[in-house]
């Protein structure tokens, strides 16, 4: 029974230091108290704990997720408003441009390091657009925009295109 009493002290000892340190930080700035003051308890090692915890709790607990669709209209919208403005002007001269054939069967995937990408939705409508950009239509989107596009290249990309 001694020798669980002489383990259970040792063990308690460096708790109880690192209260004594813990109390003496918080007793620092004001040593000296006015009789009105309750006496200070130091605090057991179960409140420090208690205390540490509630601290970091915000910070750990698993966040709720929104699950409403605002964020998946703001991620769409924004995806839009990029789009527009990097490439909207290019594609309203499309439209000037561009012969009503082929405006149905090719749309504008992307505008990246001067390479204006058309998508199709077949290899015969691709042969097409190509012909058409070969006869001049190409040279008429690079004089239009001369630092933007230096070329146009026509790519199959299937139905599902946009």
């Amino acid at each position: 029974m001694c020798v669980q009493n002489a383990s259970a002290a040792s063990t308690i000892a460096p708790v109880a230091k690192r209260l004594n340190k813990i109390d003496a930080k918080v007793r620092a700035p004001s040593t000296a108290r006015s009789i009105v003051d309750p006496p200070r308890v130091s605090p057991t090692a179960v409140d420090v704990k208690a205390a540490w915890m509630e601290r970091i709790r915000v910070y750990r607990g698993r966040r709720e997720r929104d699950v409403t669709v605002n964020l998946f209209v703001d991620r769409i919208e924004r995806e839009f408003d990029d789009r527009q403005r990097t490439v909207g002007d290019v594609i309203d001269a499309w439209n000037e441009c561009a012969p009503v054939s082929i405006r149905t069967s090719a749309t504008i995937a992307s505008l990246f390091q001067g390479t204006l990408t058309l998508n199709t939705m077949s290899s015969s409508a691709s042969f097409e657009v190509s012909r058409i950009l070969r006869d001049g239509l190409e040279r008429t989107l690079v004089a239009r925009f001369p630092s933007r596009i230096r070329r146009v290249k026509v790519r199959v990309a299937g139905p599902t295109a946009t």
